[in-house]
C-alpha cells in the first residue's frame, strides 16, 4: 500500500467517522456532497455533517393541492355524518 493512501486515512482531530478519508482539497472528505450527503452506499448523509449541524436537512413542504384534497374529504365525511345522524 502506497504511504500516500495510508496518509490519507488518518483522522484530523475531531474527527469521528470510522470512514473518513481526506479530499483533494485537504479540508473535506473525498465522500462528501453538499448539503451533507455522503456518497457512499452504505452512508446516506455526512456523519461529521449530522454532528455538527445536530439536524436532518428539513422536509420538503406538503403540496398545496394534496392539502385541498383533504380538505375536501374532510368536508364530505361530515357532511354524510350529518346526513346519516338526520335519517335516525
Amino acid at each position: 500500500m502506497p504511504l500516500t493512501d495510508l496518509l490519507q486515512r488518518v483522522r484530523p482531530p475531531g474527527i469521528t467517522c470510522e470512514k473518513y478519508t481526506a479530499g483533494a482539497d485537504g479540508k473535506r472528505c473525498a465522500y462528501y456532497l453538499d448539503d451533507g450527503a455522503c456518497v457512499r452506499p452504505d452512508e446516506f448523509m455526512c456523519v461529521e455533517w449530522l454532528r455538527r449541524n445536530a439536524h436532518l436537512p428539513p422536509a420538503p413542504a406538503p403540496d398545496a393541492g394534496r392539502q385541498a384534497a383533504i380538505a375536501d374529504l374532510h368536508q364530505i365525511r361530515d357532511r354524510l355524518a350529518a346526513q346519516a345522524g338526520g335519517a335516525r
